[in-house]
């Protein structure tokens, strides 16, 4: 597995990437920067002959709470 360890090396450096090996299995840690706008809820992920597909909805933009400020006189 020398050309993923030689892959993970060139990953820009907001990336960390691991790669654990035991006899029967590999474990491949990597903690991607995500957007703000980026949620959880209703996230889905596919894995097709070794590309991973990450879905990450973005939050709606009505979810959050209004304040309205008002000038005193």
């Amino acid at each position: 597995m020398s050309a993923l360890r030689e892959a993970l090396r060139d990953l820009p450096d907001a990336v960390f990437a691991d790669m654990l090996e035991s006899d029967d299995a590999y474990l491949l840690v990597i903690d991607l920067p995500i957007p703000p706008d980026a949620t959880a809820q209703d996230a889905d992920a596919e894995m097709d002959r070794g590309v991973l597909e990450l879905r990450l909805p973005k939050e709606s933009s009505t979810s959050g709470t209004t304040i309205t400020v008002t000038e005193r006189a």
